[in-house]
């Protein structure tokens, strides 16, 4: 029997990102297939998929043996008995190989030192910042964060505008849901953008939670020391498909004022 909750869940995806990448790039440089490996249930992970993944040792065992730090060792368990919403990224640092990692630790500092979620992320994610330098100045620091991040690897705005109000939705809904769990955060993120088992089990850096097509996240997870010198390549080769108007993929938020990602971007399949 399915909770309210349960079925809420199931019902929020967003589809309209899941194919909007150029696959053959992808496929290419992940030499995998696109749907190679199996998403993971809404709340929690099947005991069958658990076994494809640790091998024979029970799942408490198994952790207790792979010499990772404890914190580690502590995420990787508490996320096998939590809903999928709760769960964490097992994040792991790597300096200066992985820019992104600091970007979120700025992040973290802000709120340890008082800075309500709220104030950091605001209600969404501030397109404008992406084009207007007055916009930036008044968007809260996670979109200023990912605003800048996107303009480095997506510095054309006449050819790929939709394209990099797509992804600024993306990665502003996975960092805000990280910064703060919960079910309507997790909600939020496109369905392909959420956390496969491989990123809640397989310690990896958070410059792979950002990659797009989640069979690459995962076998990016399953390499040792990776030759990651695609990962700009792969972030500016990006392209995302909208059929119509790019002023119907924007809509003014009631409340800020602000521009952000219309409600039928967000859940347009592709």
């Amino acid at each position: 029997m399915r909770t309210d909750h349960e079925v809420s869940l199931r019902c929020c995806d967003r589809g309209w990102l899941g194919g909007l990448f150029d696959r053959n790039h992808f496929m290419r440089i992940g030499k995998m297939g696109i749907d190679s490996f199996p998403g993971h249930a809404p709340h929690g992970i099947p005991s069958d998929e658990l076994g494809i993944r640790f091998g024979n040792l029970p799942f408490s065992s198994a952790v207790k043996c792979n010499q990772y730090p404890a914190d580690i060792q502590q995420t990787q368990e508490r996320n096998l008995f939590l809903p999928a919403w709760a769960m964490r990224p097992v994040a792991e640092g790597t300096g200066t190989l992985d820019p992104f990692e600091a970007l979120f630790t700025d992040l973290e500092s802000h709120i340890a030192r008082g800075v309500s979620v709220e104030d950091l992320c605001g209600t969404h994610a501030f397109l404008g910042a992406l084009d207007d330098e007055v916009a930036f100045s008044r968007a809260p620091l996670l979109s200023q964060q990912i605003a800048s991040i996107i303009h480095d690897f997506k510095p054309d705005y006449e050819k790929e505008a939709f394209t990099r109000y797509a992804l600024m939705h993306w990665y502003w809904s996975l960092w805000r849901w990280m910064l703060q769990p919960g079910p309507e955060n997790y909600c939020e993120i496109p369905t392909c953008g959420r956390p496969t088992p491989y990123q809640l089990f397989v310690p990896h850096p958070r410059a792979y939670d950002l990659i797009v097509q989640p069979s690459l996240r995962d076998l990016m997870c399953q390499t040792e020391n990776p030759d990651v010198r695609w990962f700009s390549e792969g972030a500016s080769t990006i392209q995302c498909d909208w059929p119509e108007s790019l002023g119907a993929a924007i809509s003014r938020n009631g409340f800020t004022n602000e521009f952000e990602l219309s409600p039928v971007a967000k859940v347009r399949n592709p």
